[in-house]
């Protein structure tokens, strides 16, 4: 659960999502509508086979004294060129993900992968390919061997929370906010890979800031074109991202692990 969000944010949206957000129904059109396109065509794969193997690079093990001095830490090249390119590629279309609930998380989401209660949540895999990137992805991330180089990088043995994917387009903001780790002081570490985009400012690159009014900048990556940013939502600093201009857009996977208990 979001908190911390400025009382002014909610007076700076646009006519659309004044309009969207205050008539729920709307919402569930969206929904329908696009569950309607799901079942017609309910053949096509939302994600088919992959060709590649996924390598996410030696960059990732580097950040490690960076997040552990700073909290949060950034790279770019992280996934290997072939695999990067079928992501790419075979990213889903939006109807398969869910529309946005709350002016707060203006950008569309799904995919969700619970691993809270040792049973993750697969309802989407009824649209993917059983060798699908995302579901190779979704097997590198809660391996073994990425877990022990999770933990390595974050100092503590860490187990995986949830995965899932972000799209977002024109209009979509993220209010800068903390969240519940924060208030509950839970460490935790979160990765956003930046799958792709436009690589200029304000193309919905995930921020962190010292106040929740854009005014102390700590971090924005320009760069979200296969990188990636992780950071511990238990530190003192914001992150959202401002809204995204005409023209550009961002796919990305997040991910969250939290300590061993």
């Amino acid at each position: 659960m979001a908190y911390g969000i400025h009382s002014s944010f909610l007076t700076r949206q646009t006519f659309k999502e004044k309009i969207y957000f205050s008539h729920p129904i709307i919402i569930s059109i969206v929904l329908r509508y696009r569950n309607i396109l799901r079942i017609i065509l309910f053949f096509k794969k939302s994600i088919g086979k992959c060709s590649s193997n996924i390598v996410i690079g030696e960059s990732f093990d580097l950040m490690k004294d960076h997040y552990q001095k700073e909290g949060w830490a950034y790279q770019e090249d992280i996934l290997n060129n072939n695999f990067h390119k079928d992501v790419v590629d075979n990213w889903p279309s939006i109807m398969y993900f869910r529309p946005a609930i709350n002016a707060y998380k203006y950008y569309d989401w799904g995919f969700v992968v619970n691993f809270k209660d040792n049973n993750p949540d697969y309802y989407w895999q009824k649209y993917t390919d059983t060798n699908s990137w995302y579901n190779i992805f979704v097997r590198y991330l809660s391996s073994s061997q990425f877990l022990d180089r999770v933990s390595r990088v974050s100092g503590m043995p860490m187990k995986i929370d949830f995965i899932l994917l972000t799209l977002a387009n024109q209009g979509s903001r993220l209010a800068l906010h903390m969240d519940e780790e924060k208030k509950n002081n839970l460490d935790n570490l979160t990765c956003v890979f930046f799958i792709d985009g436009v690589n200029e400012i304000d193309s919905g690159g995930l921020t962190l800031v010292n106040d929740n009014q854009w005014n102390d900048i700590i971090f924005q990556p320009v760069n979200i074109l296969n990188s990636i940013i992780i950071f511990n939502k238990n530190n003192n600093f914001y992150h959202g991202f401002r809204r995204i201009n005409k023209g550009k857009y961002r796919y990305a996977l997040l991910c969250n692990f939290t300590p061993e208990e």
